[in-house]
């Protein structure tokens, strides 16, 4: 009792009485009923103060109840279990928190170390706690900040549509996480690339209650060349349509090594990245202050030029300095290293009205024009961004013209000069636009060449080709006899199935394969001997008759000649003109003769326009001629009119 009573004194206020049913209000109470009524007080005041865990019974009201005692022995027994479990789970509990303690400083530890920020939206009241590191990474340590709009208005508007689909798409359970990345505007102005993550918490019902994250700074990785720790393609346009957007004045140019490239089988790997890193050194000591030095890919460059620049100050301060960095060669690995840089200049940019992808298309466009200028420098002007308008516009006409039927062939007779008469032609490609009329080679062929379409066209003469000789299969000599020469890059014929394709058609078609000839200009092989011949012997098997164009203009000439078997060797144009008088060139045609009749080809000689010139060649074993001379490229309506009869015609 007395534990009990300093528990209830200790508690400031006294035990509540004990219930009693009304039986016992009815009936005096006995010494039992009195202990074991002063047992539940002691009870009573344990679970309302601090659990003493033991009760005891009191002399004065004796103590000869057995059951008393037993109840007293149980109720303590009982009252020990609980404050050992109690003792336990009060150990638990302190080693759970000292385990929170722990992981939370882990945790905090680990955010720190990885410069992350750290956002916390509760999405039921709107606010968004944002972390101190949060704000450092934008320079706003001092900014209040508490929405989710004062987070999505500083994303760049290019980007706001993506980050809000993103955030939306995890909400609505679409994506189990949320991530996107995205450029955000800094303290100063500028727009930094970030890399955000998060997830959302839902209720018993799914809804989403908070969702936290972090952002990370990525701006190095995203807008920076690995390799030279330049600002990449993608800082550069952001950089320019924020100029563009403020009204700015500026220049672009692009700044290319087109040799550099090359040089990767003479120096090591490690040598050609010192080389990389000592240009991108070099031009930036070149260029003024002012310039935004970028890294586009591989050997090109490109530089920001902001304010007017008038082309005198262009070329004195920009243009001579770049060409005069690299007079002097680099110095790698105790090797003298030189390079050739090629430079192209953009119009001045002062319109809100152009985009930054235009400004760099213009700048590719100089930077081609410089390339084929001596000193290797070009500004753009009015003329030569429109004549590259113009290229654009025809390459668009280009691939219209491959999908609805434009492109016909023409045929340019393969005279027999001991007879004066065709033998065959050479399939020539034309383009039919149907409201500028007939647009020559010429024009279309170096657009088709840039754009990749140039095997399109060539496919398209060959498909012309097969059905001609189709027809000349059913009708009799001399067309029967004629054959057909198509022009194909040597990667075409190793495409998977060409030759077993064009074995089906010529089945098909019962075209004698001997009156289909392929021409391959030796250029077009150079990488890819080795598969080269393998093609080419699949398409003599089938009595394919194989030509080698523009002999003696490339490189390894004369090992095709030893490596390879040519039906047909076509000696260059450039071995023509003026034969008449130059006796170099007349015995460049002798010794092909000589070396294309001890391998066992006959010789075909282009681009004869004279009379004595065919003369010429005619007495040196050369088997056909083809040239102006003889007759133009001819439509395919007006072929039977030169078959069989002596040329040129009159």
């Amino acid at each position: 009792m007395a534990k009990a009573a300093q528990s209830k004194k200790k508690a400031g206020k006294a035990a509540a009485p004990p219930t009693l049913r009304m039986r016992d209000m009815a009936q005096p109470q006995s010494d039992t009923d009195r202990m074991v009524a002063s047992i539940a007080d002691q009870l009573c005041a344990m679970v309302d103060d601090n659990f003493d865990f033991r009760v005891t019974v009191d002399p004065a009201l004796g103590t000869e109840s057995l059951q008393v005692q037993k109840l007293t022995v149980l109720i303590n027994s009982l009252l020990e279990n609980v404050r050992r479990n109690l003792g336990a789970l009060s150990d638990l509990a302190e080693g759970l928190e000292d385990k929170i303690r722990e992981r939370t400083e882990k945790l905090d530890l680990i955010v720190q170390s990885s410069s992350d920020g750290v956002w916390v939206w509760n999405l039921q009241t709107g606010e968004v706690d944002y972390s101190s590191r949060w704000r450092q990474l934008l320079g706003l340590d001092s900014e209040t900040l508490s929405t989710v709009d004062d987070w999505l208005d500083r994303v760049h508007p290019d980007d706001q549509d993506k980050l809000r689909a993103a955030i939306r798409a995890h909400l609505q359970g679409s994506k189990p996480y949320l991530k996107q990345d995205y450029r955000i505007r800094h303290a100063d102005g500028a727009y930094r690339w970030v890399w955000c993550r998060g997830r959302c918490q839902r209720d018993t019902n799914g809804t989403p209650t908070l969702m936290a994250g972090t952002q990370t700074d990525v701006h190095a990785f995203r807008s920076l060349n690995q390799s030279s720790g330049l600002p990449n393609e993608l800082n550069l346009m952001t950089q320019m349509g924020d100029m563009i957007g403020r009204g700015h004045t500026f220049r672009a140019m692009i700044i290319g090594m087109p040799r550099v490239a090359s040089m990767e089988e003479d120096i090591s790997p490690d040598d050609l990245s010192k080389l990389r890193k000592a240009i991108a050194l070099r031009l930036a000591a070149a260029l003024p202050f002012s310039a935004t030095l970028g890294h586009l890919m591989g050997d090109f460059y490109t530089a920001i030029l902001p304010g007017e620049w008038t082309e005198q100050r262009l070329q004195q301060e920009v243009l001579t300095p770049l060409n005069t960095a690299f007079y002097s060669p680099l110095k790698i690995s105790k090797r003298a290293v030189g390079v050739q840089v090629a430079v192209g200049v953009t119009m001045q940019v002062n319109t809100a009205s152009q985009i930054a992808t235009d400004v760099l298309s213009d700048a590719w466009t100089s930077y081609r024009a410089a390339r084929d200028t001596p000193l290797r420098r070009n500004v753009l002007d009015e003329a030569q961004l429109e004549e590259a308008r113009a290229r654009a516009n025809l390459g668009q006409e280009i691939r219209r013209g491959l999908e609805r039927g434009w492109f016909v062939p023409y045929f340019q007779p393969i005279v027999d000069l001991k007879t004066r008469s065709a033998s065959g032609f050479e399939v020539l490609a034309r383009m039919q636009h149907p409201d500028l009329g007939l647009i020559p080679p010429g024009r279309f062929i170096p657009v088709a060449e840039d754009m990749g379409l140039m095997d399109a066209v060539s496919n398209t003469m060959l498909d012309h080709a097969l059905d001609q000789l189709e027809r000349w299969a059913k009708a009799p000599l001399p067309a029967s006899a004629m054959f057909l020469s198509v022009n194909l890059e040597a990667h075409q014929l190793m495409e998977p199935g060409f030759v077993d394709t064009l074995e089906k058609r010529l089945n098909r078609a019962g075209i004698r394969p001997q009156n289909l000839k392929i021409e391959i200009v030796e250029s077009s092989m150079i990488g890819n001997f080795a598969q080269a011949a393998e093609k080419i012997a699949r398409i003599r098997d089938l009595g394919v008759h194989i030509a080698l164009d523009d002999f003696g203009t490339g490189y390894s000439s004369l090992e095709y000649l030893n490596e390879l078997s040519f039906d047909l060797i076509k000696i260059d144009k450039a071995f023509v003109d003026d034969i008449q008088t130059d006796g170099r060139k007349l015995s460049m045609v002798k010794i092909i003769c000589v070396l294309a009749k001890t391998l066992g080809a006959k010789v075909c000689v282009e681009g004869i326009e004279e009379d004595d010139q065919a003369s010429l060649v005619t007495t040196y074993n050369v088997s056909f001629g083809q040239g102006f001379f003889f007759a133009k490229p001819t439509p395919q309506d007006k072929l039977d009119q030169i078959i069989g009869v002596p040329l040129p015609l009159g």
